[in-house]
């Protein structure tokens, strides 16, 4: 079977690679290159499973850093709300850690892996038309590619998108925005301010609450670095987007934290503007997939930053998308190909679709509850998180609802729970629509095996 991936950033690269491990063919197609960004993304258990699946666990520690605590503080003094442990509980609790770790420190792993494992990538292969019927691409120069499936993961501006709806669908500009800063350790520690040492003493996720806005203070590059993120949500139509130059990005940061805890503003007059993101939305789409073609990452859906979901969302989808061709190429003969692969397309979309949605919905909770406007709601809000944990032993609330809301979301793949669900859901539909296959799914090996490998704690 032949994978056509539209799309060679990090939604693109991670599908290529789960596919290329179950012994598909898989030709890459890159499209226009996105903005470079000095930008950290926090990769949460149920990522980093599927990370350590995939082969490159070890390579994102190397060039990560594990969370050993989250604290959250009070906007206005820095006091701590609840500082939870965030390592070894974790690692117990999801079989995983909690990682943090520079967006082109990511994607240089996975090009690396890319390489290795023979991964055909086309450079500045633009796309003109795609053709979901016949699973064939047609370049900008004239180049006709085909294949037996084609995945969209060419992000929020996706031309497989357009072509999946039959009609342009371009995502909304959202009321949030995120302004990144970075600071170096060594920078922090040349500081003559002994309260500092608190932030960066150990491997912590520093939040601090505000009204409208909530700033975020986490290590990357083994705690070399700090990536300092500012989540403002304008409350009303966005403004214009329009590139923010460095010197007055960096003061706009200074001035929506006036009044804030004095540490946070002693780190933002030391350091360097990195970036401003405004993010979209998109509606909740009909489908995800036409005849042969398919969605995956932020082509189909943008999830919102706040629980850190959306890589390890699009890491999900990989693996399930990729499982599911593989047992499907396994069983099915050539040339019962061009009419059953919808079918395995849409049980994926049934899979991953509902998922995606109540990630997208939680997103959203977690930002109303982290940027509480009026104050005796902050109050509560506070008193509430003051027991909140990230596992049932860490917990220390009377109803345990926020380590039972994230037990869905951070072991939802537990012992290969998730894959396991896949295998069976396509057995059953083996059994209805090919009876003659000889051997269950679960009878033969399935190429690398994603998913296979045995399940341990990781600490560090």
């Amino acid at each position: 079977m032949k994978v056509i991936i539209v799309g060679a950033e990090i939604d693109g690269l991670i599908c290529a690679i789960a596919c290329k491990q179950e012994q598909l063919e898989v030709v890459v197609l890159e499209q226009q290159a996105e903005i470079e960004v000095n930008a950290g993304i926090q990769i949460p258990p149920n990522g980093t499973r599927i990370l350590h699946q995939l082969g490159l666990l070890e390579d994102v520690v190397r060039r990560g850093t594990s969370t050993e605590y989250l604290d959250l503080r009070r906007y206005q003094d820095g006091a701590v709300i609840r500082s939870m442990p965030w390592g070894a509980p974790v690692c117990q609790a999801y079989g995983r850690p909690w990682l943090n770790i520079a967006r082109a420190d990511l994607l240089d792993i996975l090009r690396g892996r890319a390489r290795q494992l023979g991964i055909e990538v086309r450079p500045r292969a633009i796309v003109e038309d795609i053709h979901c019927g016949s699973a064939e691409v047609i370049l900008e120069d004239g180049t006709r590619i085909q294949g037996d499936v084609i995945i969209g993961a060419d992000g929020i501006f996706s031309k497989t998108r357009d072509a999946v709806l039959d009609h342009p669908c371009p995502p909304s500009p959202a009321s949030d925005i995120a302004a990144q800063a970075t600071i170096s350790r060594a920078t922090l520690k040349a500081i003559d301010n002994g309260r500092l040492d608190e932030l960066c003493s150990k491997n912590r996720i520093t939040a601090w609450l505000g009204s409208a806005q909530h700033t975020v203070l986490f290590p990357i590059r083994q705690g070399k670095e700090y990536m300092l993120v500012t989540y403002h949500h304008t409350c009303g139509t966005p403004p214009a987007t329009r590139t923010v130059p460095p010197a007055d990005g960096l003061s706009r940061l200074q001035a929506l934290h006036q009044g804030w805890d004095i540490r946070l503003q002693t780190i933002l007059a030391h350091a360097t503007f990195s970036s401003q993101i405004r993010y979209r939305t998109l509606d909740d789409l009909p489908t995800w997939t036409k005849a042969h073609t398919t969605l995956l990452g932020a082509s189909s859906r943008i999830i919102p930053p706040y629980q850190a979901q959306d890589l390890a969302a699009t890491l999900e989808d990989a693996s399930v998308l990729s499982t599911l061709l593989c047992l499907f190429n396994r069983h099915a003969a050539p040339h019962q190909l061009p009419q059953l692969l919808p079918e395995i397309l849409a049980i994926y979309e049934t899979l991953r679709k509902p998922a995606a949605t109540k990630a997208v919905q939680d997103g959203l909770l977690s930002r109303r509850v982290l940027q509480v406007g009026h104050p005796v709601a902050q109050y509560l809000r506070n008193w509430f998180l003051g027991g909140a944990g990230l596992t049932r032993d860490t917990d220390a609330g009377w109803w345990k609802l926020v380590s039972s809301q994230q037990e869905q979301t951070l072991g939802g793949n537990l012992e290969q729970g998730l894959l396991q669900r896949v295998r069976e859901r396509f057995e059953v539909w083996r059994k209805e629509r090919l009876p003659a296959s000889s051997g269950g799914a679960s009878s033969r090996s399935s190429g690398y095996g994603i998913g296979r490998k045995r399940l341990r704690c990781w600490t560090y």
